[in-house]
């Protein structure tokens, strides 16, 4: 199951799908220019259907799967190191080395803030 901010994110990426692309409500956690008749929440105004609705946003998702970020075999190798070393639960942030390859353009769609451990997870690897 979804932990609570997957799941807005989650919520707002399926209501980014169906919002009138001119309401300018993009990534909003409200279900502002999205036409009920193209949500996949049926009966999203109502607390008592709360748990329906997380199971729709979950189906969703997992019918709506995110692409995953493009690593180099290089990528891969420096990535790989920091679970030998013991710090892979750190962020990109954490080093000097790590924020200088983020500024060069390396790790495809990587923040400061990201763990590395969830980003190796998040990729697959072009040979």
């Amino acid at each position: 199951m979804m932990d609570k901010e997957e799941y807005k994110r989650e919520l707002i990426r399926m209501w980014d799908t169906c919002r009138d692309k001119e309401s300018g409500t993009k990534g909003e956690l409200s279900c502002a220019g999205v036409t009920c008749d193209e949500c996949p929440l049926e009966r999203c105004g109502s607390v008592v259907y709360a748990y329906e609705a997380i199971e729709a946003v979950e189906k969703w998702s997992r019918e709506h799967k995110k692409p995953k970020h493009k690593l180099s075999a290089f990528e891969r190798d420096i990535l790989s190191a920091t679970i030998i070393f013991g710090i892979d639960n750190e962020t990109f942030g954490y080093s000097e080395f790590f924020m200088n390859l983020l500024k060069a353009g390396y790790f495809d769609g990587a923040k400061p803030s990201d763990k590395i451990a969830d980003y190796i997870k998040k990729c697959e690897v072009e040979e």
